[in-house]
């Protein structure tokens, strides 16, 4: 009986830390973008990802996160995960990366759909390179312009102060 109920546990564990399904997240934060007139900003990261918890950092850190906030309803989705936490990924992320063109792009990628669901642009650079978090000056240019044509609230003050942390070398 002991070992029924420690299975028990461990199965109601696995239940209660499944990652939600990708559909669903993307759903309900274009639901709330309708509502409050804002783009979807789609982060496909993952757990090991260091460009992908400094991207993450910027997007909700205090400096830009409330300008951040004004424009872009944010949804992350965990995919690409190393075998030993694959229970981190989000059913459908994958394949939701690959319909946005992320396929071989690596991870951080993102995507800013308008509320519709509609792609307007993507973390791939015009020669078609992932950016991930940018720090070369081509990188950070596409960052600015992605941050242009898709977050009209965004001050000028705001971008500016953008590009300077952009701008400032990143630690090794």
């Amino acid at each position: 009986m002991k070992c029924l109920r420690l299975l028990g546990l461990s199965f109601l564990a696995t239940i209660a830390v499944a990652a939600p399904d990708a559909r669903t997240l993307l759903n309900a934060a274009q639901t709330k973008a309708k509502v409050e007139r804002k783009n979807v900003l789609v982060v496909f990261r993952a757990s090991w990802s260091d460009w992908g918890r400094r991207l993450d950092a910027l997007l909700d850190g205090p400096e830009l996160g409330p300008a951040f906030q004004r424009d872009y309803i944010v949804v992350r989705l965990n995919v690409q995960e190393r075998e030993s936490k694959k229970e981190l990924e989000n059913p459908g992320a994958a394949q939701l990366m690959v319909r946005l063109g992320g396929r071989n792009a690596g991870v951080p990628f993102y995507a800013v759909l308008d509320p519709a669901g509609r792609r307007l642009i993507t973390s791939l650079s015009p020669s078609g390179e992932n950016i991930e978090y940018p720090t070369a000056p081509e990188e950070i240019e596409h960052f600015l312009t992605i941050v242009k044509v898709t977050a009209p609230r965004m001050t000028e003050a705001d971008r500016t102060r953008l590009e300077t942390v952009l701008r400032k070398p990143q630690p090794g």
